[in-house]
């Protein structure tokens, strides 16, 4: 974001889940050195995009897109987060410009099935959300779109 009392004229701002409202801009301040997001677990849980913040997560990918052809287009995150035994691929998306919401009332979009590696395009005003399903020893693609119905 443009900062003109930053180095640079700009600042690294963090969004996540829980910062509405909220200017968590990545520097040297706060408690820990790291700015707002590592002042407290809290903070950092807040920062966080993840189904739960302290899960594990991975295969991060990010796109730009709206689903209304009238609205400006924002960065939409998919990734692959540990959910109890098996990984889950969940998708979120930056709304009014200070937080990130989960998609598909923050349900996983990959279902109940063990998924990975993760991948998102955007084609037209459509979100394409790809994603490798494990089911024991078999692997196999799958899809799925903004109605949040999984395809193999």
């Amino acid at each position: 974001m443009q900062d003109p009392s930053a180095d640079g004229g700009f600042s690294w701002k963090a969004e996540g889940n829980g910062t509405t409202g909220q200017t968590a801009i990545l520097d040297t301040t706060g408690a820990n050195g790291f700015g707002n997001c590592a002042a407290s677990v809290a903070a950092e849980d807040g920062c966080s995009l993840n189904k739960v913040a302290g899960n594990d997560a991975e295969d991060p990918r990010v796109a730009t897109g709206s689903l209304d052809p009238t609205k400006l287009t924002v960065p939409w995150v998919v990734w692959s987060e540990d959910v109890g035994g098996h990984h889950a691929v969940f998708v979120s998306r930056l709304v009014d410009g200070d937080h990130f919401e989960l998609f598909n009332n923050g349900n996983p979009i990959s279902g109940n099935a063990d998924a990975a590696t993760p991948d998102i395009t955007f084609f037209g005003n459509t979100p394409y959300i790809s994603w490798v399903s494990h089911t024991g020893p078999r692997s196999a693609a799958s899809s799925g779109t903004s109605t949040g119905r999984a395809r193999s």
